[in-house]
């Protein structure tokens, strides 16, 4: 049985928390500079970081907005570094 792709402690996860929390380092952002731009708490903020509270896509993005850094790069990077091999398709479908 496949194990559950929705674990706060997936080591996928973990990578992804690490690098947001490093882009907002880099980009010189505190959490609570970028609880301003976002509108969320700085409980929240830590919680999501921390992995306390699982991030979806649309804290994600809002996330990525709100240090300045384009969501498809950093896509890009986090799949690199997580080694991601897309799924193989059937290309052939049924008559």
């Amino acid at each position: 049985m496949p194990r559950s792709r929705k674990s706060l402690y997936e080591p996928d996860y973990k990578v992804l928390l690490e690098m947001l929390s490093q882009k907002r380092v880099e980009a010189e952002v505190t959490q609570v500079m970028l609880c301003s731009r976002i509108g969320t708490s700085q409980s929240m903020l830590s919680k999501l970081e921390r992995g306390v509270v699982r991030m979806d896509i649309t804290d994600l993005l809002d996330y990525l907005h709100g240090i300045d850094v384009d969501p498809v790069e950093f896509m890009a990077e986090y799949l690199t570094r997580i080694c991601w091999k897309p799924i193989a398709r059937d290309t052939q479908r049924a008559s």
